[in-house]
Formats: structure tokens, sequence, C-alpha cells
């Protein structure tokens, strides 16, 4: 469960293209009909257009006549999960379960802007090699990796591990911070 958020945001609208494995998690306040429809409308319909099909979980706010109205206005088929059967929608929940760990990881410091850390996540999350694919979600959506998807990859995971410097088990790891940002930037720099 996430705390909320210093934007207001309490929960995250996951969405996924099952061929491609292309995720996009938009941060929402509530878990309202109106709320998901227009996370949905702003977050993909605009970006890709009205996917033909729509499986979700059988909660009020994807089986609510606004999201039949959505559908039916797009042309898309709605299907859903057996109830108390998450695996039926098994791609997000997977996905989940690997952002929550990932949320899990932010310094105390961070914790309640978990939100503002979704675009590093998604990115990183897109432009690996999925297992099942053996291709990155980006690729398989786009038909071609990001320009510079590997120095983008380096520095983001290099801020990410700086930005990230925590205390385990009583042995402080900020006095590496010095060390590791002359050696990720001439890493960054020979690529």
């Amino acid at each position: 469960m996430l705390e909320p958020s210093c934007s207001g945001h309490e929960n995250v609208l996951v969405l996924t293209d099952v061929f491609s494995k292309y995720t996009l998690a938009a941060p929402i306040r509530d878990q309202r009909a109106e709320t998901v429809v227009q996370a949905l409308v702003t977050e993909w319909f605009f970006r890709f257009g009205g996917p033909g099909r729509i499986h979700s979980d059988q909660g009020r706010n994807f089986e609510s006549t606004l999201m039949k109205q959505l559908c039916g206005f797009y042309g898309i088929e709605k299907s859903c999960t057996t109830p108390y059967h998450p695996a039926g929608n098994g791609q997000c929940e997977w996905f989940n379960q690997t952002l929550h760990n990932l949320l899990r990881t932010l310094p105390v410091s961070r914790k309640r802007d978990w939100a503002s850390c979704l675009p590093q996540i998604l990115f990183c999350y897109n432009t690996t090699p999925h297992q099942s694919t053996g291709e990155s979600p980006y690729f398989l959506m786009f038909g071609q990796e990001p320009r510079g998807c590997l120095y983008c990859s380096v520095i983001i995971a290099v801020s990410l591990l700086l930005s990230f410097a925590v205390n385990l088990g009583g042995c402080d790891l900020d006095w590496r911070v010095p060390y590791c940002r002359p050696a990720a930037v001439t890493l960054a720099c020979s690529l």
C-alpha cells in the first residue's frame, strides 16, 4: 500500500499492452470511475489511440456506467478477471509487485515523493529486455530502441544509485557518492 504522495496521489493506475509488455503507470488521487477514465484517456488513448480491448479486475471503477460508455464510444471490447482471482490479469499484477518493490527501496526522504519517481522507473522497465520476449517492451511497441538508450539507462541508473544512497546495517554508503559521480560521468561519456 502506498502512502499519499506530497502531490496528493494515493494510487497508481497501471496500463499494460499485452503483446509488447509496454507499461504505463499513472499516479491518481483516488479510484473513482471519473478519475480512472480520465487517466486512461489522458495516459493511453491520447498517446496510442483506443485499444481493441480493456481487461481489468471487477472493481467498481472498471465496471461503472462511465467505463461502459467510454468503451462503447471507442468501440472497445471490455473483459474482466474472475472474482478474487488476480492471476487473471497476471501481467499487471506482476508489474504491480515489481513497482511496489522498487518504490519500497526509496530512501525515507523520498518516500512521499514516489509519484515523481515513476517516469524513471517506467523508462528503465520499458527499455529492459523482457524475459518472455527477449526484447524490450519499448522496442516491441515502437519498433526501435529509444535514441541514446544505453546512455540514458546508464545516466538514470547512476542518478538513481546516487540519490538512493542509504544506510544498510550501519554501513554508511554516503561517503562513496563523491567517488561514484566521476566514474559515472566517465562511463557515460565513453559510450
